[in-house]
């Protein structure tokens, strides 16, 4: 069998979600025995572990646009790598939509493995321009206001001028001067929801692993009998213990809050920076901070007080980490007393949260019900309500008072799974889809 998975970014560098899924499932269905390459659009990104091809698209308008437009460009490429590599299976990790059609145009399965609902939101994780929480696409008007906020003023006022002159039957556009192709938001916008729409129910299967996912396909017209459950997993290597800090958190040093992960609004540093200024001047407490592309300025917008930040990285209360790789980022986890995943998106659930969970560090997490079926509230961590600071500061307030409840935690944290097996899983879901196609063929 052969498994062509689809991605947006094919770099095996890349530190974070979709394409270090795509490059752990790529990885572990070949191990599996399945002949495995990956495609995304873009440049080439040289040497890499699994086959990789690119192909070209139109450069969006907007880097929130890109994925869900119709892309003559890409439709083509894709189509003619699908001619030519011949796969049984598509599978989407965090894909655009182009592969899933292609897919469909030559009457190839294609499976989705949801990390996230780029299927439904153009914004990836339902978190709003505001940066609030959003219950989903339920009106293009809602969607339009969303989108509408990145844009300049000037922009704004002609596109709300371009709604209603589509409301009204009146055909208007707005040239983009840098690229020279012509857009309307209002429209795009439109477009958007009716080709996701389109293009979703070409999706043979959903590959969902936890219940915020599996409820909300449900919610949006997924049935049951396009779903399948396979609860998230990790590669061997995330899986291996490393050496935990020494001392005991507390008594013999100060206790240790960590974060990893993307420096991007929707993953919260900023909760999680406003939560630990607000602790008392006297805690013992630090906060490490673990990003690739973490530095003092890159963080600075995330803290209210500069002179706190300043003070806090001279004195060692807050530290910054780069990891050099996976290997040092599974250290950082297991040197950390409390792991935090801020996140103020659908985490579905959160690698983050699984690798510090691999790690045997208990966790802190924003309240998805895609990170319910590893951290429990209370049980091996603790929960908050999404982007409450002041709510993240109790806890944290409460884990100094009372520090020996971080072992507590540890002893309660489930064993994550191994990415093998959930590759024999997925083989066995794809040969279904492959006999139920040759099925409807020769029907």
């Amino acid at each position: 069998m052969r498994v062509l998975v689809s991605t947006l970014n094919a770099s095996p560098a890349a530190a974070h979600g979709g394409p270090v899924l795509a490059q752990r499932k790529a990885r572990a269905l070949e191990q599996a025995g399945i002949d495995v390459c990956i495609a995304a659009p873009g440049e080439a990104p040289g040497v890499t572990a699994v086959p990789t091809f690119t192909y070209p698209a139109f450069a969006p308008v907007s880097r929130r646009f890109a994925p869900w437009r119709p892309n003559e460009m890409a439709l083509a490429g894709l189509t003619e790598l699908l001619d030519e590599l011949s796969p049984d299976v598509v599978c989407d990790v965090h894909g655009p939509a182009w592969a899933v059609e292609a897919a469909a145009a030559r009457g190839i399965p294609a499976v989705a493995l949801i990390g996230d609902y780029n299927w439904f939101c153009r914004r990836s994780f339902l978190v709003d321009t505001s940066l609030k929480r959003c219950d989903g696409p339920s009106d293009v008007r809602k969607c339009f206001e969303c989108n509408l906020r990145e844009t300049t003023p000037v922009h704004r006022l002609a596109h709300r001028v371009l709604r209603e002159a589509a409301r009204a039957g009146v055909a208007a556009w707005m040239p983009v001067v840098r690229d020279y192709r012509r857009y309307s938001l209002w429209e795009a916008t439109g477009e958007s929801l009716e080709y996701t729409a389109r293009v979703r129910s070409m999706v043979s299967r959903f590959v969902v692993g936890d219940a915020k996912a599996r409820a909300f396909l449900g919610e949006h017209g997924i049935g049951a009998e396009r779903l399948a459950f396979l609860p998230q997993c990790l590669p061997d290597e995330a899986l291996v213990r490393r050496p935990r800090a020494a001392g005991v958190p507390g008594t013999d040093r100060a206790p240790r809050f960590g974060f990893v992960g993307r420096l991007d609004p929707d993953k919260g540093l900023h909760v999680l920076a406003r939560a630990f200024e607000a602790l008392p001047g006297s805690s013992r407490a630090e906060l490490w901070i673990a990003s690739p592309e973490v530095t003092p300025a890159r963080v600075a917008p995330f803290f209210a007080s500069p002179e706190f930040l300043r003070e806090s990285l001279a004195s060692g209360r807050i530290r910054l980490v780069r990891p050099a790789g996976p290997s040092e980022v599974s250290q950082f986890m297991a040197e950390v007393d409390v792991g935090i995943v801020p996140s103020i998106a659908f985490e579905s659930p959160s690698l983050a949260m699984l690798e510090f969970a691999a790690q045997g560090t208990p966790v802190v997490r924003s309240e998805s019900d895609g990170m319910s079926h590893v951290i429990r509230d209370a049980v091996n961590g603790r929960t908050f309500p999404y982007g409450n600071a002041a709510a993240l500061g109790a806890i944290l307030a409460q884990i100094l008072e009372t520090p020996s409840v971080i072992a507590q935690w540890r002893a309660q944290l489930p064993s994550i799974g191994r990415e093998a097996d959930y590759a024999r899983a997925l083989v066995g879901l794809f040969e279904q889809e492959v006999l139920q196609a040759r099925k409807s063929i020769a029907a």
